[in-house]
């Protein structure tokens, strides 16, 4: 079950004994969820493009806000963790996109 902190974060275990292993980390499975994340992410984002186009954008190179301006993803002992930043207000509906893709992509393993 994911759980949720004070922040707003969201944790999810990699593997179901919460240890990740070397070759799950940095092989090709990891490389594929990466991916996938990134493709989800780019279409909520095209979903909701007025929304980020009506937003100042994070970086200065850029004509409006990105979807990535707004989260942060990383692991540590087992875990991927997805955080959504407090000093960037991002739509309800939109993090709960964010987060329906990211707990399909990411599914607490079984075995």
């Amino acid at each position: 079950m994911p759980t949720f902190d004070k922040f707003d974060n969201i944790q999810l275990p990699i593997m179901s004994d919460g240890k990740m292993q070397a070759e799950l980390f940095h092989g090709k499975e990891i490389e594929e969820r990466e991916e996938e994340f990134n493709e989800a992410l780019h279409e909520i984002e095209l979903t909701h493009l007025d929304f980020f186009k009506s937003q100042e954008p994070h970086d200065e190179s850029e004509k409006h806000a990105r979807l990535h301006d707004y989260y942060f993803v990383y692991t540590s002992n087992g875990t991927i963790t997805l955080s959504f930043l407090p000093e960037r207000q991002l739509r309800d509906d939109i993090k709960q996109s964010v987060v329906e893709a990211f707990t399909r992509i990411y599914p607490i393993s079984d075995s």
